[in-house]
């Protein structure tokens, strides 16, 4: 942590698998999510774009991003998945395919408690 404008911020490198990104957390975002910018952890952001010009420079375009949520990737399933919708065509039905589809299943269906209704 670092002092900017004396105030605490905190500089966050983020990588996904083609790109690395720098973030600056500061006011409210570094008040609210620096526990989740932890090395090695996994996260999932939402945040908006918001585009904007210097008044002495109309022509010139600046972004800044706005966290809205953060959330550790480990923590989604419970925190917003709801449901799974999985849609089938009608003549792939058969009384075996409730087995088929359990024993078949995705990785990333690691719902515990799944059912076919």
């Amino acid at each position: 942590m670092d002092q900017w404008r004396n105030k605490p911020y905190m500089l966050a490198q983020l990588e996904d698998y083609t790109e690395t990104y720098n973030l600056r957390l500061k006011n409210d975002d570094y008040v609210n999510f620096k526990q989740y910018f932890l090395p090695d952890v996994a996260l999932m952001i939402k945040a908006t774009v918001n585009e904007w010009s210097p008044r002495d420079e109309p022509n010139r375009k600046i972004y800044s991003l706005r966290l809205k949520s953060v959330y550790m990737l480990a923590d989604i399933r419970e925190k917003l998945v709801k449901s799974v919708n999985i849609s089938v065509n009608i003549s792939k039905i058969t009384t075996d395919f409730p087995d088929t589809l359990n024993s078949n299943q995705p990785s990333f269906f690691f719902l515990s408690g799944f059912e076919i209704k």
